[in-house]
């Protein structure tokens, strides 16, 4: 399917959601070994999403009104499906059955339709945080891309910064 194919099929499935979707957001990607790690990853992202949407906010206007929020982006985000913090998963195992049973209920398109703040990617070996808006410029993408990855190093080395990799998520 084409990107352009795979956008129709969204706006099929999505239609009201789809029309008024003009919102930009940064997507940083951090390379995992493997699914397991990028389990780990997801386990202790989940604790700083937050943080990292208030520190990611850029979107306080919409159709050139200030709406009151930081970031416009994240609360028209709520209105799709699956969307916020992941669930915690034990394993890789528990992490396929979820997405498995996401796509066989028929409430996403693919596995690049969930959008929670964190996942792991469909197409490249990475865990990707989703939760901040598009940046001004390119300092502030790079220095969000940074404490991401420093996010992400820390999980999987049980580093300070990180909780240790095995300990299960609130």
């Amino acid at each position: 399917m084409s990107s352009g194919d795979r956008y129709h099929a969204i706006h099929s499935l999505c239609e009201g959601l789809a029309a008024e979707h003009y919102l930009s957001g940064l997507n940083v990607h951090v390379h995992v070994e493997d699914v397991d790690s990028g389990i780990v990853a997801l386990n202790q992202l989940r604790h700083w999403l937050p943080a990292l949407t208030a520190c990611g906010a850029n979107s306080p206007y919409w159709r050139g009104c200030d709406t009151g929020f930081a970031s416009w982006r994240t609360i028209r985000y709520r209105q799709w499906a699956l969307q916020g913090i992941p669930p915690y998963f034990a394993d890789a195992q528990e992490y396929a059955k979820r997405m498995r049973f996401i796509l066989d209920a028929d409430v996403v398109l693919d596995p690049g339709h969930v959008r929670w703040g964190a996942r792991l990617s469909s197409s490249h070996p990475t865990a990707e945080v989703r939760v901040a808006d598009a940046q001004l410029d390119a300092s502030h993408s790079i220095l969000l891309a940074l404490i991401v990855r420093s996010l992400v190093d820390s999980s999987l080395t049980g580093e300070p910064g990180g909780h240790h990799p095995h300990a299960r998520g609130a």
